[in-house]
């Protein structure tokens, strides 16, 4: 057992010499994070396109969802950022720019197919959706 031991001792010490230990990437060590390569960041990324829309708001409440209201169409559950459309597939991102600036919201849910053509925002309470009322604004589609 102990030469077991020590041979796979050896073989590390070995590895890591060869290995070229720490790695370098790049010509970077990995201990000099301010030289690595970066993703973009989100705000940088461009819409596939933009369109004019009516966004309306709904809320949980049995008159505006189905006998299921916080499970949305596609079952994830209702939180900020969900949004209805029936144009669009599940788990595309879109952003309101001129009503939320650069936050995203997901679709996760359906409407009625008399409102194929809108975006429908989930809000927590009827208040809020009445509130926010109807608007026509920019979508950006990502």
């Amino acid at each position: 057992m102990a030469q077991k031991s020590r041979f796979l001792a050896i073989f590390l010490a070995f590895s890591l010499v060869f290995a070229g230990f720490p790695r370098f990437v790049h010509g970077a060590s990995f201990s000099d994070s301010d030289s690595l390569p970066t993703l973009p960041s989100a705000e940088s990324r461009i819409p596939r396109r933009t369109e004019k829309r009516v966004i309306t708001f709904y809320s949980s409440t049995p008159d505006q969802t189905d006998d299921t209201p916080f499970i949305t169409a596609n079952g994830t559950r209702v939180r900020d950022g969900i949004a209805a459309a029936n144009f669009l597939s599940f788990g595309t991102r879109v952003r309101l720019p001129e009503l939320f600036g650069s936050k995203v919201f997901v679709i996760h849910d359906r409407m009625h197919p008399r409102f194929g053509s809108r975006v429908d925002i989930w809000v927590e309470t009827r208040e809020e959706a009445i509130e926010r009322g109807v608007a026509y604004t920019t979508v950006e589609i990502y």
